[in-house]
């Protein structure tokens, strides 16, 4: 499968106020699924969740976003998580 490098900006915001930034550098694979459907958020969920943990316990809302890539058309992606 073919992949691309990106880097995510992931803020974990926490029920008390506390925000957490964190700049991760990953792979992904390509081409990513089309935005709405099953199939996008299985991608997502592997692919950028697993790098939301800021190593802080408690109820949060972690958006991710894709702010460089290797691939075309990847900049700009953001996922939620939690909430």
């Amino acid at each position: 499968m073919p992949q691309a490098i990106v880097t995510l900006q992931i803020n974990s915001a926490y029920s008390d106020g506390t925000e957490i930034d964190t700049t991760v550098i990953t792979k992904v694979a390509v081409p990513v699924p089309e935005e709405g459907t099953f199939e996008r958020d299985e991608w997502e969920d592997e692919y950028l969740y697993p790098h939301t943990g800021a190593g802080r316990m408690g109820d949060s809302l972690k958006t991710v976003e894709i702010t460089e890539s290797s691939a075309f058309g990847l900049v700009g992606i953001v996922a939620e998580f939690g909430g």
